[in-house]
């Protein structure tokens, strides 16, 4: 890598000797060769330290689990398969526990006083793109990933979306999506993380006008081969009865297509590069006319928020410092069980799937044992009946008659039933009883199974005490909320102008940073942005994922407003409750002289249609 850093001089930015516009070295000078070179040998080493993750291995196979493909394709047609599939409830009660309400999270300044009204607007402003984007549907597909493994969310700028005025945007992505180069204990202390996925060519002719072209289609996504065709010689009726196997044995032959939306391979390449300024000139970096363009000082990174390659196919698309002020690869890693010793977590799954195998072969085996009850085997001396009896006996049909020969050595009879022992359905309960214990199902059962039937609240506590793994899983979830929502104040600041501001919250989205010298912005003329977005944390309530927590905690708040020892402010606060003090206040003492009471009389409904 510093042999690369070293001989590789930023190429991509303005040519002071031409003129102010961007443009892309000539073949001659080899950047791209050595360039694509490069990040093939870190793409390649990185999928290689990706697949030797044993998690990573049975992905697949967990999907196919919870999809309902659990038994092997050789299995013979004449043994039980069925499927109790456990792992596709147990997996959405999980996902559910863990997303029953949306996190409680506030923006907080950390500097003068006078930056409050900056907070204020950071809180509503990620609270309105929280329900706009539809945040919380993607935050459960990140969980969803990782509980197959570790899951990923990108927040990214699409100025493509708002009608193409561009907006924030939160894309849950797979364990395999992303993949990450020497990292030391999380994503953001790796030294390139590469997010891969597939585009159509269109995508790139849009979003690369100078070299999009440059992109062909890949012959892995932009084919697909048609299904068998009945032959003319066979009646549609006899084909549709054969196997697939068969159906491609006898069919006329499988044509490979052309897919009507070609595609290709689309990477970016989020590196740490460590080159300086060696020459004695301010040398620009970035694209002109953007507010990630910035001047490097001799002696100084030319990257030192980090360096973006984009990749189409096999040719590079663009070359760029990190966009992004904070500094920071836009994604976040989410792992339900972080261990120690590999940067991936761990599955929930790979126990479960050990447990459904069981409870699938027992019911398999109890089917089997039942066929063989309700149609029981047949054996006597062969002599005992000529051939064509042999052939035409069917002791399935009602009423049939067989007479055996008397000269047989042997009395003809039908096979026992095997006896099922009573540790084999111990045996089933036991595994299901095991994969219980990994949501909310178990705590539920248990008290049911109680003579006195527990209140709400015991049975808050019940499940509470059994969910301590949950409430690790919660606070996990909170760390990578809390990554991704330090990048979003950030993008806040950097991408959301005056305009978008009051869009989204009205007049309450103006400051008066926006009115000096540096307008539409909320960053104050002569800061530099990286230092002011620093100057914001935010935070998340901790265990505000669950709702019996949260339950527990609004109850305490409660009893406090009750006995005077809290305001009515703080405890709109404390409660997440996105309504203004003020006009409660004033719409309370309105209802206060106007005589409307605070409550109904006793006995009496309020006022107001009755629905039956």
């Amino acid at each position: 890598m510093g042999s690369f850093f070293s001989s590789l001089v930023p190429k991509y930015g303005v040519d002071p000797k031409t003129s102010s516009e961007d443009y892309w070295p000539s073949a001659e000078s080899g950047y791209e060769a050595r360039t694509k070179l490069w990040l093939e040998a870190a793409f390649e080493e990185a999928k290689l330290e990706h697949g030797q993750n044993e998690g990573i291995q049975k992905v697949t196979k967990y999907i196919d689990y919870i999809i309902g493909k659990q038994w092997p394709s050789g299995r013979p047609s004449y043994k039980a398969s069925p499927i109790n599939n456990r792992v596709w409830k147990l997996l959405w009660e999980l996902v559910g526990l863990l997303t029953d309400i949306r996190p409680v999270f506030e923006v907080r300044s950390t500097a003068d006083k006078k930056y409050d009204e900056h907070a204020k607007i950071l809180n509503m402003t990620t609270r309105a793109w929280w329900l706009d984007s539809d945040a919380d549907l993607k935050l459960a597909f990140c969980i969803i990933y990782a509980i197959l493994s570790t899951g990923y969310g990108k927040l990214q700028w699409n100025e493509d979306l708002q009608n193409g005025e561009g907006d924030l945007e939160l894309i849950p992505l797979g364990p395999n999506d992303v993949l990450t180069l020497k990292p030391k204990y999380d994503l953001q202390s790796s030294q390139a993380v590469i997010y891969q996925t597939v585009q159509p060519l269109g995508f790139f002719k849009r979003k690369f006008p100078k070299r999009g072209y440059l992109v062909t289609a890949d012959s892995n996504y932009s084919k697909f081969s048609s299904v068998p065709d009945r032959p003319g010689h066979m009646s549609s009726m006899l084909y549709d009865s054969l196997s697939p196997a068969m159906k491609r044995v006898v069919g006329n032959p499988i044509k490979t297509q052309n897919s009507t939306y070609p595609e290709a391979l689309y990477r970016e390449f989020w590196i740490q590069d460590y080159t300086y300024n060696t020459s004695n000139a301010t040398v620009k970096m970035g694209r002109q006319g953007t507010n990630w363009c910035y001047d490097v000082l001799p002696g100084k990174r030319f990257y030192p928020r980090g360096r973006l390659l984009m990749m189409g196919g096999e040719h590079i698309m663009d070359d760029v410092p990190n966009p992004y002020w904070h500094g920071k690869y836009p994604f976040g890693m989410l792992r339900m069980n972080a261990v120690p010793w590999q940067i991936l977590g761990l599955s929930d799954l790979d126990s479960m799937i050990q447990l459904q195998d069981i409870i699938n072969n027992i019911l398999a085996g109890v089917i089997d044992m039942i066929k063989k009850a309700t149609n029981p085997g047949f054996f006597a001396p062969k002599n005992a009946f000529n051939e064509a009896q042999w052939e035409s006996m069917d002791w399935g049909m009602p009423g049939m008659k067989a007479a055996y020969s008397p000269v047989s050595s042997q009395k003809p009879d039908f096979t026992q039933a095997p006896q099922l022992p009573s540790y084999v359905m111990q045996m089933m309960q036991l595994a299901a009883r095991e994969m219980d214990s990994t949501s909310g199902a178990a705590a539920v059962s248990q008290a049911a199974n109680k003579k006195q039937v527990p209140s709400g609240d015991s049975l808050d506590r019940i499940k509470e005490a059994q969910q301590t793994p949950i409430r690790l899983k919660g606070r996990n979830i909170e760390v990578f909320l809390r990554d991704l929502g330090s990048q979003q104040i950030s993008n806040i600041f950097q991408f959301y102008t005056l305009k978008r501001r009051m869009y989204l919250l009205g007049e309450k989205g103006k400051t008066f940073e926006d009115f000096d010298w540096d307008p539409n912005t909320m960053i104050p003329a002569g800061t530099r942005a990286e230092d002011h977005a620093r100057r914001f944390k935010f935070m998340i309530q901790p265990d505000s994922l669950l709702n019996a927590k949260r339950v527990e905690k609004a109850m305490i708040y409660m009893n406090l407003r009750k006995g005077g020892d809290m305001d009515r402010k703080h405890l709109f606060e404390a409660l997440d409750i996105d309504v203004s003090t003020e006009e409660v206040e004033k719409e309370l003492k309105r209802e206060a002289k106007e005589g409307v009471p605070m409550h109904p009389p006793k006995g009496k409904q309020p006022a107001g249609p009755v629905v039956k």
